[in-house]
């Protein structure tokens, strides 16, 4: 939860409103499993915001690059 808070802390600092903090926290979580094993973030992002009932979440290449940053 610590690195979500970090990551959280980031996002506002860059100036970017957060619309869904849950959605990020836990997609930055499972990002991270990801990364340790080379695998892609967007399909995962859109899931985990289907799993929350999030709609109209696109999960676009500026959101992932903003999210990897």
């Amino acid at each position: 939860m610590d690195k979500s808070g970090k990551l959280l802390d980031k996002i506002n600092n860059s100036g970017r409103r957060i619309q869904h903090h849950e959605l990020e926290e836990e997609v930055y979580k499972r990002y991270e499993d990801r990364q340790k094993a080379s695998k892609p973030t967007r399909h995962m992002a859109i899931a985990v915001a289907a799993e929350r009932g999030v709609t109209g979440f696109e999960a676009s290449k500026g959101w992932v690059g903003d999210f990897r940053q």
